[in-house]
């Protein structure tokens, strides 16, 4: 894809979303919609920002949901890297364990938050674990499928030149397969910020997701969609920042 091709797709996925909003904005300043329930897009916004000004929230809750969304994204990478590596390495463990990774998607992990509770303990370490649990598979499976793609001619030129296996995953393997690899770590990230958004608004009494849930269950309709504002502006920003990083990986290596 043409730099210029990258920039009017650009343009025009964020040009359907502004358009959908517009739409949405219409809609509920003219009211048609219940001004209980949906609140105009501004409006949200606007009270998102006040939200961003409040060290409590960021204390108690914004910034707790940022700690456990990063440690459970580099617990899951770590971990599913090694695995994808593994996996890599024997077909027959590939074939036997990949169904079950995809499985993890398919059943509800947050049921599992009192087990993680009752090994770790209260606190941020079973919704890291709940994160962890459902980002690694994305990692593991796009890591092995990535080495696997790797050219035969690539690792032998390697092995002529005296590299041993370590030498030739970081030399040769992952360079390689780092646009699979790289995939999957965004994958990763997002399903990263749903388990643990979704586990606190559950079980948790801290976080964006528990404060989702009390402003809902306090009938505090603008400080919910102010919290799920800033639910989204994270999603967003993560999904654009691995974005870049990934382009300029990609102009590094060409």
């Amino acid at each position: 894809m043409t730099a210029r091709t990258d920039h009017k797709a650009a343009v025009t996925r964020f040009g359907l979303v502004a358009v959908l909003l517009a739409g949405y904005e219409s809609v509920a300043r003219a009211g048609m919609l219940d001004r209980q329930a949906f609140l105009p897009v501004s409006t949200a916004v606007a009270d998102a920002v006040r939200l961003l000004a409040d060290a409590v929230f960021w204390r108690e809750h914004l910034g707790p949901t940022l700690g456990e969304v990063l440690a459970a994204l580099a617990l899951g990478t770590a971990t599913g890297f090694g695995l994808g590596v593994v996996l890599w390495r024997s077909r027959l463990a590939y074939e036997a364990v990949q169904p079950w990774l995809l499985l993890v998607y398919a059943i509800p992990v947050f049921a599992l938050y009192p087990i993680f509770i009752a090994v770790l303990g209260g606190g941020a370490a079973p919704v890291i674990a709940v994160g962890a649990l459902v980002a690694f598979p994305a990692v593991a499976i796009n890591t092995a499928i990535g080495f696997r793609a790797t050219r035969d001619v690539l690792a032998q030129v390697g092995r002529a030149y005296g590299l041993r296996m370590a030498g030739l995953v970081r030399q040769v393997y992952l360079p390689s397969a780092w646009p699979y690899v790289f995939s999957g770590i965004k994958l990763a990230a997002s399903y990263a910020i749903v388990a643990v958004v979704g586990t606190e608004f559950i079980l948790s009494t801290h976080g964006l997701g528990h404060e989702i849930a009390y402003a809902y269950n306090s009938f505090d309709t603008a400080r919910m969609y102010a919290a799920i504002t800033v639910v989204l502006v994270i999603a967003i920003v993560t999904v654009i920042g691995l974005g870049s990083v990934e382009k300029r990986l990609h102009r590094r290596q060409g």
